[in-house]
C-alpha cells in the first residue's frame, strides 16, 4: 500500500499510563488522533497491543493488569475511538479528511468529503470533567452549510471522563 503509515502508536510509553490510558479519556483521544492523521494524508495507524496493556483497544484475556479488574475478556474505552472513526470515514473508500477551525481551545472538529462534497462534520469536545464539579458544555454553531440540509447528532456520553468504565458496549 503507498502512502504514508505509522506503527505502534498509543497514547503513552511504557503499555499506557494507569488512570489516563485505560479511562474514558482515551476515546476522545484516540479519536482526535486517528483524524488528525487522516488529515495530514497518514493512510493507516496502527496501534500498540500487548495482553495487559493499559492502552489497549480490545483485551482478549481474562485476569490481565489493564488496571479495569475485568475477569473476562473485554473492550476498553478506546475501542469506541475506532467505531467513531469508522463511521465518521464512512465506506466509500475515497474521503478526505481536513481539521477544521473553532474559536475554543477545547473543542476540536473535522469535515468528512466524499466525491468533492462535504459528507460528515465531526466535532469533539476534549474538556476534562472529573465528576466534582457542573459538567462542562460547548455550544457548536455550523454556520455556512447552506439551508435545507438535513443532520443528525451522535453523541458518546459518560459520567466522567477519568471513568474506567461506563461507555456502551458496542
Amino acid at each position: 500500500m503507498a502512502g504514508i503509515q505509522a506503527a505502534e502508536t498509543n497514547s503513552y510509553a511504557n503499555h499506557g499510563q494507569p488512570g489516563l490510558s485505560n479511562t474514558v479519556e482515551s476515546a476522545p483521544w484516540a479519536t482526535d488522533w486517528l483524524l488528525l492523521g487522516a488529515s495530514f494524508g497518514i493512510q493507516r495507524l496502527h496501534f500498540h497491543h500487548g495482553v495487559g496493556f493499559r492502552y489497549n483497544t480490545i483485551q482478549p484475556t481474562s485476569n490481565s493488569d489493564d488496571g479495569l479488574n475485568i475477569t473476562r475478556p473485554h473492550v476498553l474505552p478506546s475501542y469506541h475511538a475506532l467505531l467513531i472513526v469508522n463511521e465518521a470515514i464512512g465506506k466509500s473508500g475515497e474521503v478526505y479528511v481536513a481539521e477544521l477551525p473553532t474559536s475554543d481551545l477545547t473543542l476540536t472538529a473535522y469535515g468528512i468529503w466524499e466525491r468533492e462534497r462535504l459528507a460528515r462534520i465531526f466535532v469533539l469536545n476534549t474538556q476534562v470533567y472529573l465528576g466534582d464539579q457542573e459538567k462542562p458544555s460547548i455550544n457548536v454553531n455550523l454556520e455556512g452549510l447552506g439551508s435545507g440540509l438535513s443532520t443528525s447528532v451522535k453523541m458518546l456520553l459518560s459520567e466522567k471522563t477519568t471513568a474506567y468504565t461506563g461507555l456502551p458496549n458496542c
